[in-house]
């Protein structure tokens, strides 16, 4: 009995809410139930309309899940909360197109080669290196070298600033 209180420690991402009681005794009302949102403070630049509305909602659902992914930088959804190299290039081109602005993805790039061995190799899932030492586990899901020169090409091609690039060559 009386008033209960929960929240959660971990940034939690969701479009509906399902809550389930158990074993209750009594009666249940719930008087509130609120969402912390955290999210990069885009400016919406880029819309997408059309003659079919399905279309249109969905271009829309695609440029919320953008936008709820991108923290102060990229994460690959709820669950992990985690920065994958091999996602940039698509965060990249989604939060250019709706948003116009790159900067979590230089951010993201320059933990990228902070983190990154001397040997290339990313560690994952990155770039924290979760639960993985430098073993054979973590090689087949480094961050590839050609995917990094195409995340660094096409953000050069929206911000005109070689210093990201500048970064890798000294990397």
């Amino acid at each position: 009995s009386g008033q209960c209180h929960y929240e959660s420690l971990d940034w939690r991402g969701c479009r509906y809410l399902a809550l389930h009681f158990h074993d209750l005794s009594g009666p249940v009302t719930v008087k509130a139930v609120r969402f912390v949102e955290m999210v990069y403070p885009f400016e919406n630049r880029g819309d997408f309309r059309c003659s079919d509305a399905t279309l249109t909602r969905l271009w829309r659902i695609c440029r919320d899940t953008a936008h709820a992914a991108i923290k102060d930088h990229p994460t690959d959804c709820g669950r992990e909360q985690a920065l994958w190299v091999s996602d940039l290039d698509v965060h990249l081109r989604a939060i250019t197109a709706c948003f116009g602005a790159v900067q979590p993805m230089v951010k993201a790039m320059r933990q990228v080669f902070r983190v990154m061995h001397d040997d290339g190799v990313v560690p994952v899932p990155g770039p924290v290196g979760i639960g993985y030492g430098r073993t054979e586990q973590e090689l087949p899901w480094s961050g590839p070298p050609l995917e990094i020169a195409i995340i660094l090409r096409d953000i050069y091609w929206y911000n005109n600033d070689p210093e990201l690039v500048r970064m890798a060559l000294r990397k």
